[in-house]
């Protein structure tokens, strides 16, 4: 659901759909992660990016290659090399 309101440009709604998701207690997997990265980078919420990176930290799928990509992606859009290259 996040990916296809991402893919038709409603970015808000895939973000108010992820945050429903997390607020009900729902199972957030790889496919959820990597499809909200780049909306993040659309809305230019650099702050948001990092919390979802945490989440990633503390779930373990930060060594998902998909959320791995779509990490690396949103820092170096965002002009963070540094972070790219510490996921990478």
């Amino acid at each position: 659901m996040i990916g296809t309101f991402a893919h038709n440009g409603f970015n808000n709604h895939a973000l108010e759909s992820f945050s429903l998701m997390i607020d009900e207690g729902w199972k957030i997997n790889s496919t959820s992660i990597s499809s909200l990265l780049p909306v993040l980078v659309e809305l230019v919420k650099f702050s948001k990016g990092r919390e979802v990176h945490g989440f990633c930290l503390r779930t373990g799928l930060e060594c998902d290659v998909f959320v791995a990509n779509a990490l690396i992606d949103m820092y170096a859009k965002s002009t963070r090399s540094a972070e790219a290259s510490a996921v990478f």
